[in-house]
């Protein structure tokens, strides 16, 4: 599969599903890590951190919602 293929496919209803849930997963993973080597970030940190898995869980909601898998 060429660069542009790879591209293409993200653009796909389930490349979306992915990048959104790949991203989550992401956050999440640095959050766990995070707290468990007892780097846990300030007030700021932590707001920003829920911030971004609130939005997109949202972002995930909002999509299968749209596209009827809910």
């Amino acid at each position: 599969m060429s660069w542009d293929g790879f591209l293409k496919s993200l653009e796909t209803d389930g490349g979306k599903l992915v990048v959104l849930i790949m991203m989550l997963l992401f956050l999440l993973g640095a959050a766990l890590v995070m707290v468990e080597s007892g780097h846990t970030p300030q007030e700021a940190g932590r707001q920003m951190l829920v911030g971004a898995v609130s939005s997109l869980l949202g972002i995930l909601y909002g999509y299968l919602k749209s596209s009827g898998k809910t």
